[in-house]
């Protein structure tokens, strides 16, 4: 079961994350000075996978903290996976072509 779940959540991964990954390089592109803060972009989007990281890793020690070891993978697997089925969402409503377009030619 645990290779199966292995195969299934590294394709899934990668799904999701070109989406994201899309999402996020379409609204860059957007800036008028996209070529110059390119780089800008970039750093700063790493600030907030840092502190998802770290947020990751607390919820693991909590969730290890509140159920026994034997079913800690068990858990892990079921909770972690909420954190994108959340996210999906706002990010579709933030990231809409019409008000991020908006947004940038007001500025």
């Amino acid at each position: 079961m645990l290779i199966i779940f292995g195969a299934a959540y590294h394709i899934a991964k990668n799904m999701m994350s070109t989406n994201l990954d899309a999402w996020t390089y379409a609204s860059i592109e957007l800036d008028k000075h996209f070529q110059e803060r390119r780089l800008d972009y970039i750093i700063v989007r790493e600030i907030p996978l840092g502190i998802g990281r770290k947020i990751g890793v607390g919820v693991f020690f909590l969730i290890r903290a509140m159920f026994p070891i034997h079913s800690l993978l068990t858990y892990s697997f079921f909770f972690f996976p909420f954190v994108y089925v959340i996210m999906a969402p706002y990010l579709t409503k933030i990231w809409k072509k019409e008000r991020v377009e908006k947004a940038f030619h007001a500025a």
